[in-house]
């Protein structure tokens, strides 16, 4: 189904704005990406994995400001503020590993998903004698579809509980 959405959309002539977390659906059918962050939609020149560095690289500038911000002009405080960003690492880092588990996970599950694809993509799967390989395969497809669908919201979940715990200990500092 989701195969036939993208070549749906690859044939239609108008536009159609996505929204979605299935990025297999977006690289299949997406030639303009837009983001939206701060309140402010603007173009994206790039791909998912373009945006994915992009975040990264966002959340290490937002990190190097917050300290930035909080270094201190004397030994003293320079102690303190050590001291905080060691306290801001401990009380991010189990959100950290959460959204970097599932990060990986869901890596390895689109892997899977797009090896599975492949076979279901060989037409001599759809003989006659190759039906109970064929229903097989297709259990298996949508069980991974569900899976990435799951290890999608989980990483987006964490990345924004971390982003929220950044923003609030930044706001309580």
């Amino acid at each position: 189904m989701r195969e036939a959405l993208a070549e749906a959309l690859a044939a239609y002539e108008g536009a159609v704005v996505i929204v979605s977390h299935d990025r297999h659906l977006l690289r299949a059918s997406v030639d303009l990406f837009w983001r939206v962050v701060d309140g402010r939609v603007t173009p994206f020149d790039g791909d998912l994995d373009d945006y994915h560095q992009w975040l990264k690289a966002r959340e290490s500038e937002q990190r190097q400001a917050a300290r930035d911000e909080r270094r201190p002009s004397d030994s003293g405080d320079r102690k303190a503020a050590r001291r905080a960003a060691a306290e801001l690492r401990e009380q991010t880092k189990p959100l950290r590993k959460r959204r970097d588990a599932a990060e990986k996970a869901l890596e390895r599950a689109q892997s899977e998903l797009t090896a599975l694809e492949t076979q279901l993509a060989d037409p001599t799967l759809y003989d006659a004698a190759r039906k109970e390989e064929l229903t097989r395969l297709v259990r298996e497809q949508g069980e991974l579809q569900g899976r990435v669908e799951a290890l999608e919201a989980e990483w987006l979940a964490a990345e924004e509980a971390l982003e929220t715990l950044e923003a609030e200990l930044q706001t309580a500092s």
